[in-house]
């Protein structure tokens, strides 16, 4: 079978080297670059005392004040100050920058890359990201989406619970899919609704039935789709079906849907064009248990921890009170610049931006 396409299930993600152990660097014309290549772990960014000797996004936080190097990791892992201060100058001395100033550039670089695969994602969908809200996870990502939001355009960003954890707590808690899919190629003139229905019965038994064989026995969701295109297109888009029988009806509202769709994303449509019916895509859902979040308490606004100096563009160093988050009471606001700190992760809010904490714990900052 080689050479031959196939269209198995698949997530789009879209990775860029713009991590914490991204290694900062003057390229041979004389830019700076953040990443791909990266410190890892092991040894690490040269914060980490553990033998790296370039310059990372971490070692440019640590400088900027924005990281507590007695709590990183709550209290488990001690940075080395003085080591990142090194490389952040030896690079700021190639571009002509003082050590701030340098920091602060393997921020703006870091930030911009992320910006820039934000607005990749969104505009080529046919979406405003200004229309959305940013949300924040990852250890390190509390500390870079209002910088990112800020260049995007966008207004609000939501923090969830341990944000560092984010990523495993939703592998915990997600649902168990079965996805089909089959390739079949039918045209909007000729194809028989009955046929499409019969077709899609098919499939969503052997999905059904898959389920069942990896011992799922709760209620199930079945969610259906067809990739289409005008004919002679190379891509296609799904239309989702509504649930039920397949008729002439609910199948010429599928391909009404399908124009709407090519016109979100490309500005026109081809309304008595041809379409082509190229894939049947059946996904069955066995929904997981879903935990419920406890109530916070309520209560004023804690008293900082301390102040340390984080800087700022435009600003230099400011003096900021730095919080736990575990101490922010239900239905409090604060206003920036602060610091947030919990052991997974830390959020930098900015001069300007508004912090307000839901009943469940959950962070909103507006722009």
């Amino acid at each position: 079978m080689v050479g031959r396409p196939i269209q198995p299930p698949w997530i789009d993600v879209r990775s860029i080297g713009a991590g914490g152990g991204s290694i900062a660097y003057v390229d041979s014309g004389g830019r700076l670059r953040v990443g791909p290549q990266s410190a890892g772990a092991d040894p690490g960014p040269a914060c980490y005392d553990q033998g790296g000797s370039e310059a990372t996004v971490t070692d440019a936080n640590l400088v900027l004040g924005r990281l507590n190097a007695e709590y990183f990791l709550g209290g488990k892992m001690r940075l080395n100050p003085a080591k990142a201060q090194s490389v952040v100058s030896a690079l700021g001395e190639k571009m002509g920058l003082d050590r701030a100033a340098a920091a602060q550039a393997i921020i703006d670089v870091a930030d911009e890359n992320m910006a820039n695969a934000i607005r990749v994602i969104s505009v080529e969908r046919g979406l405003d990201p200004r229309d959305f809200a940013l949300v924040s996870f990852g250890g390190a990502g509390p500390l870079h989406t209002g910088g990112i939001a800020e260049k995007i355009g966008m207004h609000r960003i939501v923090v969830p619970l341990y944000p560092g954890l984010c990523s495993a707590f939703g592998t915990l808690i997600a649902d168990f899919p079965v996805d089909k899919i089959l390739s079949q190629r039918f045209r909007s003139s000729e194809v028989e609704a009955a046929e499409v229905d019969k077709l899609f019965g098919k499939m969503v038994i052997s999905a059904v039935a898959e389920l069942r064989d990896e011992g799922y026995s709760g209620k199930h969701v079945v969610q259906r789709s067809i990739s289409m295109r005008y004919a002679g297109q190379n891509y296609e888009h799904d239309v989702k079906i509504a649930a039920g029988t397949i008729n002439r009806h609910k199948l010429e509202a599928v391909f009404e849907e399908f124009h709407k769709l090519h016109q979100q994303f490309y500005g026109y449509s081809i309304s008595r064009e041809v379409i082509e019916l190229i894939r049947f895509n059946v996904k069955v859902i066995g929904a997981s248990k879903t935990p419920r979040l406890k109530d916070i308490a309520k209560g004023k606004w804690p008293s900082p921890i301390h102040k340390r100096p984080v800087y700022f563009r435009d600003k230099g160093y400011v003096a900021c009170p730095v919080f736990s988050r575990s101490s922010l009471p239900s239905g409090s606001k604060l206003k920036g610049p602060a610091v947030i700190e919990e052991e997974d992760s830390t959020i930098l809010l900015h001069p300007g931006n508004t912090l307000t904490v839901n009943r469940k714990g959950v962070i909103t900052i507006a722009l």
